[in-house]
């Protein structure tokens, strides 16, 4: 009796880790997406005027279609990075009208950022000039 017991009270045991793992998979699973996805539907836009123009919605597709495989393996990063408690934390956080603004925005910010980058260099370049 005890044995069976002890069988029984495993197996919830393991049954409700495995739930947990199983939860905690697709948290992350959910964060990355939702940290990564304009970012990476951008870079589908970039690359994709490097394709012939009859091309680019299949390209598109294809490209897209190995998502769910980039978002799993990089679930794992972020599993080794964050607890559970802190990928559901990190999600409701994200889930804030500001915050998917942000995520929104924050792919223009580095084309913006490159303009400003561009001219801080050319001044750089003549301050470099004077010391030469």
């Amino acid at each position: 009796m005890k044995r069976l017991t002890l069988v029984i009270t495993l197996f919830i045991l393991s049954v409700s880790n495995a739930q947990e793992t199983s939860t905690y998979e697709k948290d992350t699973y959910v964060l990355v997406e939702l940290l990564c996805k304009s970012t990476f539907n951008s870079l589908v836009e970039h690359f994709s005027v490097y394709v012939k123009k009859e091309n680019t919605e299949k390209f598109k597709e294809e490209v897209k279609s190995t998502f769910s495989e980039l978002y799993t393996a990089l679930t794992e990063v972020y599993k080794e990075k964050y607890t559970h408690l802190e990928v559901k934390e990190l999600l409701a956080a994200n889930k804030t009208d500001s915050a998917i603004r942000a995520t929104n925005e924050n792919i223009k910010l580095p084309e913006q950022g490159e303009v400003i980058a561009h001219d801080w260099g050319l001044k750089l370049q003549d301050i470099m000039a004077k010391y030469q």
